[in-house]
């Protein structure tokens, strides 16, 4: 033991570098629930997008379902219809017409590049979809 260091200066020495091991798994933690929960509030608007998409396709409305997934939603131009199968006025009520929306999420942490580094594939961007049916008229 080295004559020289007193107790308190040990153990503030063992105090910081307990710290820097849990500083970046506590980081890390912290990052995760924020693109988490903007990813969860996401998914949920392009679930909602998908719903009035086929709203539109189901109920034969004027307009494109594709400007009122832009009208109704934050995520705007940015949440695509991928595939909708509209009603025509020659289907029957026990038709059904769906579409299905796609969104392209990016994290704004740190975690998108750790993904990136795990799933070499995704970049750090994670496709969200979703699908939604209706019956033809209502």
């Amino acid at each position: 033991m080295r004559t020289g260091m007193h107790k308190s200066q040990r153990e503030r020495g063992a105090a910081a570098l307990e710290f820097a091991l849990v500083l970046p798994v506590f980081l890390i933690l912290i990052f995760g629930l924020v693109d988490f929960g903007r990813m969860l509030n996401d998914q949920i608007q392009v679930t909602n997008a998908a719903r009035e998409a086929v709203r539109m396709e189901a109920l034969a409305l004027p307009g494109s379902a594709q400007a009122r997934v832009n009208a109704s939603t934050p995520l705007g131009a940015a949440a695509t219809i991928a595939s909708s199968t509209p009603c025509s006025s020659s289907s029957q009520p026990t038709d059904s017409a769906s579409a299905t929306v796609t969104y392209n999420f990016s994290f704004i942490t740190p975690v998108g590049s750790i993904m990136g580094l795990v799933l070499p594939a995704s970049h750090g961007v994670v496709q969200l979809s979703s699908t939604a049916s209706m019956r033809c008229g209502g």
